[in-house]
């Protein structure tokens, strides 16, 4: 779930990143469609277009930018998702605010979606017109390899992408995780774990070989008196004595670490609005 309270007030990195971008899109825009009749941006976390104190966001400042030259009017298709539902309703109703915008020959389009692995799939199995993508995730969930790939591998396409250094810190900054780097994995390349690879959690442990990684963790018990250990393997061997051996594949484990910001089954409920008609974004 994103902090709706991040668009109650513009910062200025916000104000640069948004500038950037729109800057960018209008000379990127004038080399490509010197060569073609279409070009596509596309916004995958556009948030509501206006923060609170009614400074614009990147959406409105890129479709603004585009306004001002006649041939980003006519040959500029721009597609906008967010996953909440309020924003891409906010955001829709400032673009039709915006004057001018009945000048666009193709008309912006507004989704609700979450940026996961069908939406990878979806963009591989286009053929896409020259595209412009601008990425700006919460964190990085969703922000995949295969996505970035699925967005640039067709001729003319970029992909500009912000990273927020402190949201990423969040999930590692941690003594234990910096030393032995233990965490608990639910996906692998950014595809959820197999029953092979330790569904539904899997403990990985710094310093180890990732055969000895515990699979099948499926409950935690937090203790207040943790167990040292000499190496990672040692603790690992410890945790072996929690497993089944009657041929089960769960188990329960006992975790003697302190794991930082790691996400279990708790996944937001999708929104039954989907991207449902991107096909025309196919380059016949």
């Amino acid at each position: 779930m994103v902090d709706l309270s991040f668009f109650n007030k513009s910062k200025e990195h916000s104000k640069i990143k948004a500038e950037i971008v729109s800057k960018y899109l209008a000379v990127w825009a004038q080399v490509i469609c010197s060569r073609v009749d279409r070009v596509l941006y596309v916004d995958l976390f556009a948030g509501p277009g206006r923060y609170e104190d009614g400074t614009k966001s990147t959406p409105l400042l890129v479709l603004e930018k585009a306004l001002e030259n006649p041939i980003m009017c006519s040959k500029l298709m721009t597609v906008f998702s967010d996953m909440e539902k309020v924003n891409s309703e906010k955001l829709e109703k400032e673009i039709k605010a915006l004057p001018g915008i009945n000048k666009m020959v193709h008309t912006p389009e507004v989704y609700v979606d979450i940026v996961d692995k069908k939406m990878a799939e979806l963009f591989k199995s286009m053929n896409l017109i020259p595209t412009l993508t601008f990425l700006d995730p919460w964190g990085y969930k969703g922000l995949t390899i295969d996505l970035i790939q699925s967005l640039i591998k067709d001729w003319g396409s970029e992909c500009i992408i912000f990273f927020n250094y402190n949201r990423i810190n969040i999930g590692i900054k941690n003594d234990l995780v910096l030393e032995k780097g233990v965490f608990l994995a639910y996906q692998m390349n950014g595809q959820a774990l197999s029953q092979m690879r330790g569904y539904p959690l899997r403990l990985v442990v710094g310093g180890s070989e990732g055969a000895d990684w515990l699979r099948w963790v499926t409950s935690i018990q937090v203790k207040s008196n943790l167990t040292s250990f000499s190496s990672s393997a040692a603790a690992i061997q410890n945790l072996r004595g929690n497993i089944p051996t009657s041929g089960s594949k769960t188990c329960s484990c006992l975790l003697a670490a302190t794991v930082a910001n790691y996400e279990l089954v708790s996944e937001k409920e999708q929104n039954n609005d989907q991207i449902d008609s991107m096909s025309n974004l196919n380059n016949s």
